[in-house]
């Protein structure tokens, strides 16, 4: 594997990734599925790049340069299906990796996060990761495949590692970003291009959710067969929206 450190490509160092692969210091980063060789939704990811770095004062390399690592470290560690990772640090290091990606296609479970996250304004991807890594093992740990978080409001926000759609009355819906949701790329494309409402979700509202989708960049969408333990009454209309994620995915975010 070869990665990408700020002008060249070279072999992992222990003083550039940690071992779980995460750059070394705090920053901001990006996850990007690629398809053969192709980044999905780049110019979007870079946008919401920029502004992130914008607010948090972390500087980035120019757009040529950035490009020039995507391409060189794509080349170097080519996989049909891949993870595109590009970190930028608070003290001005670039790092890109590329890493194969296994997608699932299968149903996930979800159980609630038992503790209210306070989010101060709209999140930004921020490694460390650390915390939502761990609310991910959590749910992981008592047989979830992904979290509901809530926020102090006791408003449904998003996933550990996802955003989150719900269907409540015939009608989908993701929960607003001034909630405490991260503007994912793909919840952008799903409600910019499909039946997706934005509303006001609370937890009590989970009782009465007849079908949940997963989303990221990622994942693209997983349909979702029980809420905290509670099976939901079907998963056909929720494996449906699933398939025009991922039509609407192939036919928009390429670029």
């Amino acid at each position: 594997m070869k990665i990408w450190f700020n002008n060249k490509l070279m072999n992992p160092s222990a003083d550039v990734l940690t071992t779980a692969g995460w750059p070394r210091g705090s920053g901001i980063f990006e996850t990007i599925k690629t398809v053969e060789g192709r980044p999905q939704a780049l110019s979007r990811h870079m946008r919401r790049a920029t502004t992130s770095a914008q607010r948090l004062g972390v500087p980035m390399p120019t757009e040529d340069l950035i490009r020039s690592a995507i391409e060189a470290v794509i080349d170097a560690n080519p996989f049909i299906s891949g993870r595109l990772r590009l970190s930028f640090s608070e003290d001005g290091n670039f790092v890109a990796t590329h890493e194969s990606y296994h997608e699932e296609n299968s149903t996930i479970s979800l159980g609630k996060y038992i503790e209210p996250i306070n989010i101060d304004g709209i999140p930004i991807k921020t490694f460390p990761y650390t915390h939502r890594l761990e609310i991910l093992r959590k749910a992981n740990l008592q047989g979830f495949g992904e979290a509901v978080i809530c926020n102090s409001k006791g408003q449904v926000t998003e996933g550990a590692v996802s955003n989150l759609i719900f269907e409540i009355q015939d009608q989908w819906v993701t929960p607003p970003i001034a909630h405490g949701v991260l503007p994912g790329v793909m919840r952008a494309l799903v409600v910019e291009y499909l039946d997706v409402k934005v509303d006001t979700i609370v937890e009590n509202d989970l009782h009465r959710t007849t079908g949940a989708v997963v989303i990221s960049s990622l994942k693209i969408a997983r349909a979702v067969h029980e809420i905290d333990g509670i099976a939901l009454p079907e998963t056909t209309r929720a494996e449906q929206l699933c398939l025009e994620i991922r039509e609407m995915a192939r036919a928009t975010s390429l670029g």
